[in-house]
C-alpha cells in the first residue's frame, strides 16, 4: 500500500510563547478554509482552528487577539519576524518551513491509501466482466437496435439509393447496420448517407437516440 500524508499544526517563532504569569496579549494568526475556519457575518470565527486554539488558550490562561491570515507564506513570514506570536491553521509542514519556524505536533493528518493485489489476477478474471449477464444483454440490445435501424434504412433507401444500400438483402441491411454503427459512435465516415426524406427521418431519430 502506498501512502501520502499532509500534516498540519501550530506554527510559532522560537521562545515567543509567554510564561503562565505573563499578561501580554498574544497576536495569533489563523487561516484556512471550511471546515477549518469559517468567518461569520458579524466577524466571529468558527471551525476546527479557532476551537483548537480557544481550548489551548483557556487551559493556559492566555489572552490573545485573533488576526485573519489569507496568504500562507506571508503568515509564516510574519511568525518568523515576530509580527505574529503564533499561527494556527491547516498549513502543511515542510523542511523549508521548519527552518524558519517551529511547529507543534500535527492536529490533522490527511492520508491517501492505494490497495493493490499481492498477485496478478489470471486472464480469465480480467475478461470475465465482459461475459456477465449485464454485459451480454447490453450487447444483445445494441445488436437488435442496429439490426432494426439497418432494416429501416435499407427499406426506404434501396430504390432511390441502390449504390449505398443495394437491393440484395444481406448487403443492403449490412450497409444499413454499418451506417447505424458509425452514427451511434459519432464517427460519421460519410460513406453511407440517406437520400430520401424517410431515410433522413430515421437517421435523425437514431442520432437523437444515440446522443
Amino acid at each position: 500500500m502506498a501512502e501520502a500524508q499532509i500534516q498540519v499544526g501550530l506554527a510559532q517563532s522560537p521562545d515567543n510563547l509567554p510564561d503562565d504569569e505573563a499578561a501580554e496579549i498574544l497576536q495569533v494568526g489563523i487561516g484556512g478554509t471550511p471546515p477549518f475556519l469559517v468567518e461569520s457575518v458579524n466577524g466571529d470565527f468558527q471551525g476546527i482552528v479557532p476551537d483548537i486554539w480557544e481550548t489551548i488558550a483557556f487551559v493556559n490562561g492566555w489572552e490573545y487577539e485573533l488576526i485573519l491570515q489569507t496568504e500562507t507564506q506571508a503568515a509564516l513570514d510574519a511568525v518568523a519576524t515576530g509580527e505574529l506570536d503564533l499561527l494556527v491553521g491547516p498549513f502543511s509542514i515542510t523542511a523549508e518551513r521548519l527552518e524558519a519556524v517551529d511547529f507543534t505536533q500535527p492536529f490533522f493528518i490527511s492520508g491517501l491509501g492505494v490497495l493493490l493485489p499481492e498477485e496478478s489476477p489470471p486472464i480469465w478474471e480480467r475478461v470475465r466482466p465482459f461475459f456477465t449477464r449485464t454485459a451480454l444483454s447490453s450487447v444483445g440490445v445494441l445488436l437488435v437496435c442496429l439490426f432494426l435501424v439497418g432494416n429501416g434504412m435499407w427499406l426506404v433507401e434501396r430504390r432511390h439509393n441502390p449504390e449505398e444500400f443495394p437491393n440484395h438483402y444481406l448487403r443492403g441491411v449490412g450497409n444499413g447496420m454499418w451506417f447505424a454503427l458509425v452514427t451511434l459512435t459519432t464517427v460519421g465516415y460519410g460513406d453511407r448517407s440517406p437520400k430520401t426524406p424517410w431515410g433522413r427521418f430515421i437517421a435523425g431519430v437514431w442520432m437523437l437516440i444515440s446522443l
